[in-house]
């Protein structure tokens, strides 16, 4: 039975403070990568993708040419990737054998002051050692877009989280 919510009434159109928000766990290599939205997903191997007009929440788009690996996808040029997600922070998973500089952006301008720990002001940062990079830290959670601009071939992207 279902005892334990009976009676739990959740408010509607509320945001409770300890919640980052709503968009999932985001796999970037072809084993569980079925949020990719403008390549096809499940599949090994090289795609060029194009970035579209208009992105869907809680979908991964990618741009430029991208090698698919099982756990994660690996820039082969400079390259693009845009979330729009709902949530306060933003997390990335990723490594790069010799150092990438990345640029992110938040709805279409560098992240400023709502850059993570890992990303200067202006919205860059480079991506090295493999672990979590704090990309975005927002005062208040909502729904946003991001891109990051990779400058060069090399950037071994892993996974989306947010908090």
């Amino acid at each position: 039975s279902n005892s334990i919510s009976s009676g739990m009434v959740k408010p509607v159109n509320t945001v409770p403070v300890s919640s980052g928000g709503t968009s999932p766990e985001t796999y970037f290599g072809s084993a569980r990568n079925e949020l990719l939205a403008n390549g096809k997903s499940g599949v090994q191997g090289v795609q060029t993708l194009t970035k579209p007009a208009t992105f869907s929440i809680s979908k991964l788009y990618l741009g430029g040419v991208w090698d698919f690996k099982s756990e994660y996808a690996q820039s082969q040029g400079p390259a693009t990737i845009t979330y729009k997600y709902s949530a306060q922070n933003v997390y990335f998973v990723a490594s790069s054998a010799k150092g990438v500089n990345i640029t992110v952006f938040i709805d279409g301008v560098p992240a400023g002051s709502q850059a993570g720990a890992d990303i200067a002001s202006d919205g860059t940062g480079m991506i090295k050692e493999n672990r979590l990079y704090k990309l975005i830290n927002s005062t208040s959670s909502g729904e946003h877009t991001l891109e990051i601009r990779i400058d060069s071939a090399g950037l071994d992207a892993y996974t989306f989280t947010f908090g």
